[in-house]
């Protein structure tokens, strides 16, 4: 059996991300579709960024205590997660209606750790 493994993205690339920390501002999912704020704190910046993805399959956010070995395991921000037991678990709950092109991104910040499962990429832009 493969082991889960998490590879970290480097989601926001337009600034300097080094020694930031990140933060769940938001989270929406109406009309206008599926998206997070996210602040990202910098020794030199402090931006907003609206994360997005064209439809999302579903999603769940967890309080960061419960999930701690993961969490203290990981140094980043965004990360695909592959070899995913709950992308497993949801196809085998979805009777065969997600593709193969299906995606597990995980979000991990001080309080919050955030899976995503998509059939598309995992956008970030600045507010």
């Amino acid at each position: 059996m493969n082991d889960v493994k998490y590879h970290e993205i480097e989601l926001i690339t337009d600034i300097d991300v080094t020694g930031a920390t990140f933060s769940i501002e938001a989270i929406h999912d109406d009309y206008e579709g599926f998206r997070i704020l996210a602040k990202v704190e910098s020794p030199k910046e402090q931006e907003v960024y609206r994360l997005h993805a064209k439809s999302v399959i579903v999603y769940q956010n967890t309080d960061e205590l419960y999930i701690r070995d993961v969490k203290h395991a990981l140094t980043g921000f965004c990360y695909e997660v592959e070899h995913s037991k709950y992308l497993e678990y949801i196809r085998r709950r979805a009777d065969g209606k997600i593709s193969d092109e299906a995606k597990h991104y995980f979000l991990s910040t001080e309080f919050d750790c955030i899976d995503i499962i998509t059939e598309y990429e995992l956008q970030a832009e600045m507010l």
